[in-house]
C-alpha cells in the first residue's frame, strides 16, 4: 500500500535535487501528475477506464486488431495490446497540453516546416497528430517492431498524412550495428533488451548521426528529435552527438526510465549547446513505488537565437 508522506518526501528530495540545475525543473512542473503518485492505484486505473469509456470509441477488426477513434478529434489509430490505463494515459499526452509527457510545448516551437524525427514511435499517435495540425513538413517514424510499425502506417493513411510521414524499422541507438529486440503483448511495452531471453530478436539498429549523414538530412533549430525509446533515450542522444553539435535541433525526451537519465541527459545536452534553454516535466513512480522520477526532458535554443540556424 502506497505511503503519501513517504512519496511525498521522495518526491520533494527529488525536486531539491534537480534545483542544481536552476530554472530547469520548475515547482509547479514537478507538481505535474503528482496526485497519481498519491492516490490509490485502484482509484487511479478506474478514472483512466472511465476515460476510455467516455472519450475513445472502439472497434475489433478482422484481423484481432483494435481500430480505435479519439471522439473529440477524430484522430483513428490502431491497437493490439490491452484496453487499460496505460492505454488512455498515451492518449491523454497526444490531447492534452498540461499533460506532462506532451512533446510540443515551450520552448519546443515547430513550424509548418519542420522536420520531426520521431524515436520510439509506437502506435504513431504524436506523429499522426502533428501532421494533422500541419505543425510539421514531415515526420520520420522509427519503431523496431515491424508489427507495431505496420499498424502505424496503416494509420497514417487512415489519418491522410501519409505523405508526411515517412516509417523506418529500426532501433534507434549509441551506434550502429545489430541489438536485440522484444515485442511484448502491448505495443508501449516493446524494447531494446540485452540478451537473447523472452524470446527476444536481433533486429538492425542506427544512431542518428549515422542516418542523417546517409540520408542527407541537415537538422536546424526549428526540426526536433523526439525520444521515447524505453530506457534507451540516453543512447539515442548521444548517437546524435554530431547533428546536435552542428544543428541545434530542439530535443523532447523521455526521463523516466532510467533514474540517472534526467541529469545525465542534461549535462550531455549543455555539453554539445551551451545556449539550450530546458525545461523538465512532471513526476512519475516507474516500475517501483520508491522510483520518482521525472518524466520528460525539452531542450531547444531560444528563439531569437535559432532565428539563423
Amino acid at each position: 500500500m502506497k505511503n503519501p508522506v513517504v512519496i511525498l518526501g521522495r518526491w520533494y528530495s527529488l525536486w531539491w535535487k534537480m534545483r542544481k540545475y536552476p530554472g530547469v525543473y520548475s515547482l509547479s512542473d514537478a507538481c505535474t501528475q503528482l496526485r497519481y503518485l498519491l492516490q490509490p492505484q485502484r482509484l487511479t486505473e478506474w478514472e483512466l477506464r472511465q476515460w476510455i469509456r467516455k472519450e475513445l470509441s472502439i472497434r475489433s477488426e478482422s484481423d484481432g486488431v483494435l481500430e480505435i477513434e479519439i471522439k473529440r478529434n477524430g484522430l483513428i489509430f490502431y491497437w493490439l495490446g490491452s484496453l487499460s490505463g496505460g492505454l488512455a494515459m498515451g492518449v491523454r499526452q497526444e490531447m492534452e497540453p498540461s499533460h506532462a509527457h506532451y512533446y510540443n510545448v515551450p520552448p519546443i516551437h515547430l513550424t509548418p516546416a519542420s522536420l520531426v524525427l520521431d524515436i520510439g514511435a509506437c502506435e504513431g499517435l504524436f506523429a499522426i497528430r502533428v501532421a494533422r495540425a500541419r505543425q510539421a513538413a514531415r515526420i520520420i517514424c522509427f519503431e523496431p517492431s515491424a508489427r507495431t510499425a505496420s499498424f502505424l502506417a496503416r494509420a497514417a493513411g487512415k489519418n491522410g498524412v501519409a505523405d508526411r510521414i515517412k516509417v523506418e524499422v529500426f532501433a534507434v541507438g549509441r551506434a550502429s550495428g545489430e541489438v536485440y529486440f522484444t515485442d511484448s503483448e502491448s505495443p508501449e511495452a516493446n524494447r531494446v533488451v540485452s540478451t537473447a531471453v523472452g524470446g527476444a530478436r536481433k533486429t538492425p539498429q542506427v544512431c542518428l548521426d549515422d542516418y542523417c549523414r546517409d540520408k542527407q538530412i541537415r537538422l536546424g533549430a526549428t526540426d526536433l528529435i523526439k525520444v521515447d525509446a524505453e530506457g534507451a533515450d540516453l543512447d539515442v542522444i548521444r548517437g546524435a552527438e554530431r547533428i546536435i553539435r552542428e544543428g541545434a535541433p530542439q530535443i523532447a525526451v523521455t526521463t523516466y526510465h532510467e533514474p540517472a537519465h534526467a541529469g545525465d541527459l542534461i549535462e550531455f545536452l549543455r555539453s554539445l549547446q551551451p545556449g539550450y534553454r530546458f525545461r523538465l516535466k512532471g513526476v512519475t513512480c516507474f516500475r517501483t513505488p520508491d522510483s520518482i522520477r521525472p518524466v520528460l526532458l525539452q531542450a531547444a535554443l531560444p528563439l531569437n537565437a535559432g532565428a539563423g540556424q
